[in-house]
């Protein structure tokens, strides 16, 4: 466990295995020739933060040091509570703990999740 947890700690503690990813995707501009550009460093608090406020989006790999996942996600760019309460009636037909986090501000998606009871590879989240 965490000697003293930070509320940024405990999501890649849970998810992540105790891992921080060394890569991540920052999202780019409206018009770019990609949506998304691979940074090789590890998320920072601040990052994390600006993401939660939704002044910037950031893909985190959510893949533990060991290489499994515990938690998967989906992010919804609209319909921010239906979807995300289509997500977690899902999972609740299916006997999985989730989760849902709405969109800051005006924006209207949400980012519902699921725990996995297993750790499982990647490739078997969808399932």
């Amino acid at each position: 466990m965490i000697d003293s947890p930070t509320a940024f700690d405990l999501p890649h503690y849970i998810a992540g295995n105790g891992h921080r990813a060394s890569r991540y995707a920052r999202m780019n501009a409206p018009g770019d020739s990609a949506k998304y550009t691979t940074v090789h460093t590890a998320l920072i608090n601040a990052q994390l933060h600006e993401h939660l406020i939704g002044k910037r989006t950031y893909a985190a790999i959510i893949v533990g040091a060991d290489g499994l996942v515990s938690v998967a996600c989906i992010e919804l760019d609209s319909d921010a509570l239906d979807g995300a309460r289509r997500v977690l009636s899902a999972a609740e037909h299916r006997g999985v703990v989730a989760f849902a986090v709405k969109g800051a501000g005006d924006h209207d998606g949400s980012l519902p999740g699921y725990c996995l009871p297993n750790r499982v590879q990647p490739e078997h989240t969808a399932e």
